[in-house]
């Protein structure tokens, strides 16, 4: 994607010499996007929990539930 946007920029007449210097440094300069990627990871994290948090409601429960059952079973043997 970014070689057809470089390519498409190279055509054009306003980009040419020192303003085409300043796009390729733009495009080469990484600064800031880790913050970006870091709020991206977080945005796709949030959507996954969301989409099946039920799933992990109801599981959590069966857990619990089996638990406390073994539990109670090991109690009443006890008494």
């Amino acid at each position: 994607m970014l070689m057809r946007l470089y390519r498409r920029c190279m055509r054009t007449r306003y980009l040419k010499g020192e303003g085409m210097n300043k796009f390729i440094s733009f495009l080469k300069d990484e600064e800031g996007q880790t913050s970006t990627e870091y709020i991206l990871l977080v945005v796709v994290v949030v959507l996954i929990v969301v989409k099946f948090k039920d799933v992990a409601v109801s599981r959590l429960e069966q857990i619990t539930a089996n638990v406390f059952d073994k539990i109670d079973g090991i109690a009443q043997e006890m008494k």
